[in-house]
């Protein structure tokens, strides 16, 4: 799919791509693949990676999209590219709020798979979007909107009920957290008293 893998950190692969298109096709590729790949017997006892069909099945990975122009330069060691920014910064930590299995984005990502919907570049019903609210993130001022982007073969794939995970991970004490669109009750009231 075009996509350029910049490192690895741990068990989290940063992927950068040309266009949002090249990064969907990707995740979801990905996704479905992991789906169909024939896992250990023992592995699938795990509550996390138990077969669920048609949704479920082994390792679930949670991918997170966003959109913007990093910096980049070669490393003169290994020469490769490298990409570093608050771009970059923000895709890591919105990646990392969502679940295993999950794919979330931002604003900017679904306003340009919209544009690539009306000019034809995708067919509107490949991709289906919920938007989850507006969340806090470290290092970001604003609140950022954050959709989750749905793949019609994995529609009712969810943790909470078919189509819906659990509230995003969120560090909640954050100084704008209050603002967002789900902060927690139990907060709100521990602020009140």
């Amino acid at each position: 799919h075009r996509g350029y893998e910049v490192r690895t950190e741990g068990d989290a692969f940063f992927v950068v791509f040309g266009n949002i298109i090249d990064a969907f096709n990707w995740c979801f590729e990905s996704q479905l693949q992991l789906l169909a790949a024939e896992w250990p017997e023992n592995l699938l006892t795990y509550p996390a990676a138990k077969a669920e069909p048609p949704y479920w099945a082994g390792v679930r990975v949670r991918m997170g999209v966003h959109l913007g122009r990093a910096q980049c330069r070669k490393n003169p060691i290994h020469l490769r590219m490298e990409y570093f920014g608050p771009v970059v910064n923000e895709a890591d930590r919105i990646a990392d709020s969502g679940h295993g299995g999950q794919v979330i984005c931002t604003k900017a990502v679904v306003d340009e798979l919209e544009k690539a919907q009306r000019e034809g570049k995708i067919e509107s019903s490949l991709l289906k979007t919920d938007w989850l609210g507006k969340y806090p993130y470290q290092g970001v001022k604003e609140l950022m909107d954050i959709y989750q982007i749905i793949h019609p073969r994995l529609e009712g794939r969810g943790v909470v009920e078919p189509g819906r995970f659990p509230e995003l991970r969120i560090d909640w004490t954050l100084p704008n957290a209050k603002d967002a669109t789900h902060y927690p009750r139990k907060l709100q009231q521990e602020k009140k008293s």
